[in-house]
């Protein structure tokens, strides 16, 4: 598993923890990104490889994004979660489960959620 993709996952967990907190307009980027960063390093055995803008693509590509030109991961956790903010309250949970490798029939059934929104809010997660 790459790390880009370890990282993101923990991204995510985070993002749906923040989304279920009450008041949750905004998030404390940089503590998230040392938190997922801290989190990913456990799961790896070995803190986390790789230069900013490589794992930043990497997690472009998982994500299906336009490539981001953030400076570093709190930034570009900040527009992640801005992004998921505008869309659907579930948006970082189907991310989550798209990273697992489920479709969009999967992903719905078990959000209680429609497929066709699956598929929006994956492709507003993506811009």
């Amino acid at each position: 598993m790459s790390d880009a993709r370890v990282l993101l996952g923990q991204v995510l967990a985070l993002l749906i923890v923040a989304e279920e907190t009450p008041l949750a307009d905004r998030v404390d980027a940089g503590g998230m990104a040392e938190a997922a960063l801290a989190r990913a390093a456990a799961q790896l055995g070995r803190p986390v490889g790789g230069a900013w803008p490589a794992l930043r693509a990497g997690m472009d590509v998982l994500l299906g994004a336009r490539p981001s030109a953030a400076p570093g991961l709190a930034a570009w956790l900040a527009d992640l979660y801005s992004r998921f903010r505008r869309s659907h309250p579930q948006a970082a949970a189907a991310a989550a489960l798209r990273l697992d490798g489920e479709d969009d029939a999967a992903i719905a059934e078990r959000l209680g959620l429609g497929p066709r929104l699956v598929a929006r809010l994956l492709a507003e997660a993506a811009c």
